[in-house]
């Protein structure tokens, strides 16, 4: 993507802090972009049916629907939507179960939000 192109991402988090923080440096970092925020698996899914998004970052551990979970429902209904996983510490096993369900890729937090963006430029 271009970096003057619109960009809507759905952060989801379980803490609202996180939430925030990550929506206010994205669109520090890229003006153009629009974030909506849910704080959990089934919050995001009914965003996502009701919003057109351009990509998803999600904390791996979260009550109810995890990350990974989360991933693996997106990748069913929005095969083609890319998802960064992020969390706060780095598990080998959690990378490649990740990678392997389609994540684009494994952010350990705290990150930048301009690690987010890099992501999406390699697209």
């Amino acid at each position: 993507m271009k970096a003057n192109d619109n960009l809507t991402i759905l952060v989801v988090d379980d803490e609202k802090s996180v939430r925030d923080l990550l929506a206010m440096g994205l669109s520090r970092a890229r003006p153009t972009t629009t974030t909506l925020r849910a704080e959990g698996g089934v919050q995001a899914l009914n965003l996502l049916a009701a919003n057109p998004v351009d990509l998803v970052v999600t904390d791996l551990t979260m009550p109810g629907m995890n990350g990974l979970d989360l991933l693996k429902e997106i990748k069913v209904k929005y095969p083609d939507l890319p998802v960064i996983l992020a969390s706060g510490s780095i598990d080998e096993a959690d990378i490649q179960k990740a990678i392997a369900s389609g994540a684009i890729a494994y952010l350990e937090k705290p990150f930048h939000p301009k690690a987010i963006l890099e992501a999406v430029e390699a697209l």
